[in-house]
């Protein structure tokens, strides 16, 4: 349990083996022996899926490479964090990594959205008033995953929508010109993404570009409702701390415009009597579909289609409309509006 720690009991665990090209389903029933094992035919790289009510579907995969003469030695495991319930307008970010590592460390940098001042970092204890840290981390550092939520608890004050940089220390040693430290490489390191809805996203450590680097900006989320569609994906390195540096999700900043990005809700709202579409284009996120309609005189609300829907990153510019509430339709939308003055 990402939350506080506690094994999961009477989870469904579904594994694959990767063979090419081809995925070979293992019968976990008839695989499993003393001790909560599983006896496997050969080395490879096996996906586990794990299903259990009341919580996401968590997901990881490793890598077994033994000796078979000496099998006995081999004793591959895997740690999958499950994320249950959260309250909304919480996200909760999971940092996830295989093998020994030096306990890296997982924090946000805190703006204000309107200003772009930098309000806190989650740092070294620090605490932070839309930063909640899990109090349990010190001991799920030893199960490989660190856990946080995100989220101002004053949201509809004027001024105080934020957004937020997520950070991971990897306290490793060297500077960026020396060759790759293969620890962080083959571990696999990762951040699981997750809302109130049940939208989640993942991002792997783009490890062709480490260097020993001491932080991995892995990007930015934020608005009013913090939903999941609201990350941008940054994925760099540094060796110095990022919040002594320039803001890398400066892009979040809403420059003294009327923010379409700040109130998104989602994943299954739309724009409601809508005064007539501008544009229908395509946006790789729903940030930079806001940000379209942020920019567009004429534009005061759009739907952005997520992950899973059959128009995936279309997104639809109106010259006005009401927010809908929450739709039972099967679609993954996003939508937002955002008043003009001057414009009906």
């Amino acid at each position: 349990n990402s939350e506080n720690n506690t094994d999961i009991n009477d989870a469904k665990i579904d594994i694959v083996r990767v063979k090419g090209q081809h995925l070979e389903s293992i019968n976990v029933t008839s695989a499993m022996i003393a001790s909560d094992k599983l006896s496997l035919e050969g080395n490879g790289i096996y996906k586990v899926d794990v299903y259990r009510q009341g919580f996401q579907t968590g997901s990881n995969e490793v890598s077994i490479s033994c000796d078979i003469n000496k099998c006995n030695q081999c004793d591959p495991s895997i740690t999958i964090p499950m994320v249950g319930a959260i309250r909304k307008k919480h996200p909760r970010v999971v940092l996830v990594w295989q093998k020994e590592r030096k306990n890296p460390g997982l924090y946000a940098i805190q703006r204000n959205m309107e200003t772009g001042v930098r309000q806190c970092v989650s740092r070294n204890n620090r605490q932070c008033n839309g930063v909640t840290v899990n109090a349990h981390n010190a001991v799920s550092n030893a199960n490989h995953f660190k856990t946080m939520s995100v989220g101002s608890k004053h949201i509809g004050k004027a001024g105080n929508i934020k957004y937020y940089t997520i950070v991971v220390n990897l306290k490793s040693d060297g500077n960026g010109n020396e060759v790759v430290d293969e620890t962080i490489k083959n571990s696999k390191v990762h951040v699981i993404v997750t809302d109130s809805s049940g939208a989640s996203l993942r991002v792997n450590m783009r490890t062709q570009t480490y260097k020993k680097d001491k932080y991995w900006i892995v990007g930015c989320m934020g608005g009013e409702y913090m939903v999941t569609a609201s990350f941008t994906e940054i994925n760099q390195f540094l060796d110095s701390p990022p919040e002594d540096g320039v803001d890398y999700c400066k892009h979040f900043l809403s420059k003294g415009l009327k923010n379409c990005f700040a109130g998104l809700k989602g994943p299954s709202y739309s724009v409601a009597d809508n005064g007539g579409l501008i544009k229908q284009t395509m946006f790789d996120s729903a940030k930079e579909c806001a940000d379209e309609c942020t920019l567009m005189q004429d534009c005061q609300a759009f739907d952005w289609f997520g992950p899973g829907d059959s128009e995936f990153k279309s997104c639809l510019l109106y010259k006005s409309g009401k927010l809908s509430g929450s739709l039972d339709d099967g679609r993954v939308r996003y939508a937002s509006v955002c008043p003009k003055a001057g414009r009906n």
